[in-house]
């Protein structure tokens, strides 16, 4: 409320909180009217007492005027609270064309970045190359959370909106370099998983699900950059590496079929040689030609 607020000297701290004072204060009169005739019925009913020759209190006589003042005082606060206000949106408009400005350059920056990605072509650095884009993806997101923001408030200030379709075409120009570096890493990092780590760790519906999904990744990003012969590499051999491993599947579904017994592993493990719950070594068997005997 304009009363608490500038009676304890504080400021909007944004052009948001501003806007809503403003809305408040427009509320006032309406506010202001409707007390005023609770105003003239008390000061009728101390007329009426003062007419009997009745002596008010000091309590009584002090209410008497404040409740008689309040409506001339609240229009000056309002005076002065929509003077402060001027200046605070004068000072909020600054700031507000300050942070666009760095926002343009911070783009800037953002767009030399996005181009750079297009060199990269080292897939035994796809987890350090997927750290970035998970990096300048965060950074693009919170540029377009900003864009929303500066329209929010060139709104208020209502002014000309400024267009940053800079921003989303951005994010869409990035995309295909994320999807490219995000699932090369994820690859390398589930593959190394499901290849070494114990059998019962491997989930066959996840394994399936990003299998699937990651290959219709790598066919569109060859698509996408069949102009780009370093990202093209990439996106080829991952690919070639999944269609590899998927005939793989069906083994690893079937080892993970939860009917397996130990004397299931027992005459596995003389089939291969090995004891171990291992998916390398079953698949470094004979067996992996032909998992359906082991379901």
């Amino acid at each position: 409320a304009v009363v608490s607020t500038q009676s304890t000297g504080d400021r909007p701290n944004a052009i948001e909180d501003a806007a809503e004072m403003r809305e408040y204060i427009k509320s006032l009169p309406d506010t202001i009217t409707q007390n005023q005739q609770k105003i003239d019925k008390v000061m009728s009913d101390y007329e009426l007492l003062e007419d009997f020759y009745y002596n008010l209190s000091t309590d009584d006589f002090n209410a008497k005027w404040t409740c008689f003042a309040w409506p001339a005082k609240i229009d000056d606060l309002i005076e002065r609270t929509n003077e402060n206000l001027s200046q605070d949106e004068e000072r909020f408009s600054k700031i507000l064309a300050s942070d666009q400005a760095n926002f343009e350059d911070k783009m800037d920056s953002l767009q030399m970045t996005v181009a750079g990605f297009s060199g990269h072509s080292d897939i035994n650095k796809a987890l350090e190359i997927s750290l970035d884009v998970k990096r300048i993806s965060n950074q693009l997101k919170e540029c377009q959370t900003l864009a929303q923001l500066y329209n929010q408030r060139e709104r208020l200030f209502g002014t000309p909106v400024t267009q940053y379709d800079k921003v989303n075409k951005l994010i869409r120009e990035f995309e295909p370099y994320k999807n490219l570096w995000t699932t090369t890493a994820d690859w390398q990092k589930w593959h190394e998983s499901w290849m070494n780590e114990p059998l019962n760790k491997i989930d066959p519906e996840f394994l399936e699900q990003n299998i699937s999904t990651s290959y219709k990744t790598m066919h569109k990003c060859i698509k996408v950059f069949k102009d780009n012969p370093g990202c093209l590499c990439v996106a080829q051999e991952i690919r070639h590496q999944l269609e590899e491993f998927k005939p793989k599947v069906p083994l690893i579904q079937g080892l993970r079929n939860p009917g397996m017994r130990n004397r299931h592993w027992e005459s596995l493990s003389e089939d291969i040689g090995k004891t171990s719950r291992i998916l390398m070594h079953a698949i470094d068997s004979e067996i992996s030609t032909n998992p359906a005997h082991i379901i």
